[in-house]
């Protein structure tokens, strides 16, 4: 991680991570978290598992919050983070996730974009650089809004680092290469293939199976990595 200048204007300098760095990190925290409560690490994590995580580094976790008045009427919120001074992040996340199963994998991916929040840009907002937000503002942080939040890269540092770091816990580069590789060798592929192939298809329901998340969340995972070719998010060497 290097520091760079913010030309968002939310700050003076902002963090840039290579994406091989919110791998490691990524990997690092969510395997630590398991072998330290299980003395092992087994995949795919559990939802629970997933907020008692969040739990340790946080103030409070709301995953009942009633969002709808954050976003407006274009914008769905379904995560807040907070940032205070005097105390850890608190987190929201918004009641329809918890409230329907069938969301399970948008309450996943919520989970840990915030989580992500958490860990990289909490150190943001202590106030020991310059004050750029009004009293309303300050005690403040990113909203997860529904539209564009997995796939795409946007230009929105912050929120691009999250989306990745929420994927790479829920798929850990370790893991998740074992399992393409497996794949690949056992369908004699080399290098990437087409995300509207067949077997592209197939290695995107394999991974979304193995780590019980979407096939949108695998898909734009599997192509972040290279694995995947002709989709549109491509792959920036960080953020």
């Amino acid at each position: 991680m290097r520091w760079v200048k913010d030309t968002t204007g939310r700050f003076p300098v902002r963090p840039y991570y290579p994406q091989e760095d919110l791998d490691s990190l990524s990997e690092e925290w969510i395997i630590g978290f398991l072998c330290e409560r299980y003395g092992e690490a087994e995949f795919p994590v559990s939802t629970a598992d997933l907020t008692v995580m969040i739990e340790c580094d946080t103030s409070d976790l709301d995953q009942y919050a009633d969002l709808s008045a954050e976003g407006g009427e274009e914008v769905e919120v379904q995560g807040l983070t907070l940032f205070y001074p005097d105390r850890k992040p608190e987190v929201k996340i918004d009641q329809e996730l918890a409230d329907a199963d069938y969301r399970e994998h948008r309450l996943r991916t919520t989970l840990t974009h915030e989580f992500a929040h958490v860990k990289l840009h909490a150190r943001l907002w202590p106030f020991d650089q310059p004050r750029l937000f009004t009293d309303a503002e300050e005690a403040s942080g990113p909203m997860c809004k529904r539209p564009g939040d997995i796939g795409g890269y946007g230009s929105d540092w912050m929120e691009w680092q999250a989306g990745y770091v929420s994927g790479a816990i829920l798929m850990p580069i370790t893991r998740l290469k074992q399992l393409v590789h497996a794949t690949f060798d056992a369908w004699g592929a080399f290098g990437a293939i087409p995300t509207a192939s067949v077997k592209g298809t197939a290695l995107i329901a394999r991974v979304a199976g193995q780590f019980e998340v979407s096939n949108d969340a695998a898909r734009v995972r599997l192509a972040q990595l290279g694995y995947l070719t002709g989709g549109p998010e491509g792959r920036p060497l960080g953020f």
